[in-house]
């Protein structure tokens, strides 16, 4: 409610109660009142890494940012192959490459470790210490699949530019149809796998053939090109569902 000044009308006077008026009356001052707000009302949802504490966490990592995840699982993968003995600096290794996520790792895993061993090597006086070899190996199975040529021929080129892309040492890529593991002559290979599939009914016996044909097309790459360890890269998801997948159908033969 106005108060009902008694003066010169400046806006500023005394009125009959004798109350103070000034020009800012009904004006709050918001100088005292503001606070810029903190980060934590900025992003309500973001977390911080449990680890480095800098970067936001990503989902399904256990409370770890990218970095970070990357960071613990190449550990992981390095303390297994040291504790188990997996790789020695003699050996030459056979990357089985499909593109997806697990056999990226392997591959960028293993490159890690090769990168660092060669770098030692280089750094030792007399640099007598071998480093081991690594090489890769794609298992064509357009012959059995509905795909188009170009999409095909995009994955090849893709594929050949992740690993063209690895720094040294260099990788040899082996791209094999699966078919020539029936025959050199592929038109012929591939009239005997079709053949070798046909007699086989169900969707998930063809998939265990082409399963076991791909083993055998990986063995004879290793074994043609001077490989003595072959590396898959498999997650324990599949592995699990391997397992399970195994066990239902010894039951359904009735061998339980």
């Amino acid at each position: 409610m106005a108060c009902g000044l008694t003066g010169t009308g400046t806006g500023t006077g005394t009125c009959g109660s004798s109350c103070y008026k000034d020009n800012n009356d009904g004006i709050e001052d918001s100088t005292n009142t503001f606070s810029p707000p903190s980060s934590t009302t900025l992003l309500p949802h973001m977390k911080l890494c449990y680890k480095c504490k800098e970067e936001e966490v990503i989902n399904s990592t256990g409370g770890l940012c990218g970095i970070c995840f990357r960071n613990s699982l190449f550990a992981k993968f390095k303390q297994s192959i040291t504790t188990h003995d997996l790789i020695s600096s003699t050996d030459n290794i056979l990357i089985a490459f499909s593109g997806g996520p697990s056999s990226r790792v392997v591959l960028e895993f293993v490159h890690e470790i090769q990168q660092k061993a060669q770098k030692n090597s280089d750094a030792s006086r007399d640099k007598l210490y071998p480093v081991f070899g690594v090489g890769v190996a794609f298992i064509d199975e357009s012959a059995v699949t509905s795909i188009a040529s170009d999409d095909l021929d995009n994955a090849m080129q893709d594929l050949r530019l992740i690993v063209s892309s690895l720094a040294l040492p260099t990788k040899e890529l082996h791209i094999v149809p699966i078919q020539s593991i029936f025959s050199t002559d592929l038109k012929d290979g591939r009239n005997k796998l079709n053949e070798l599939l046909d007699t086989v009914n169900d969707v998930t016996g063809k998939e265990d053939l082409l399963c076991h044909l791909r083993m055998l097309c990986l063995q004879k790459i290793a074994f043609e090109n001077k490989y003595n360890k072959l590396v898959l890269g498999s997650c324990t998801s599949r592995i699990a569902c391997h397992v399970l997948s195994a066990a239902v159908k010894f039951e359904d033969l009735g061998c339980a």
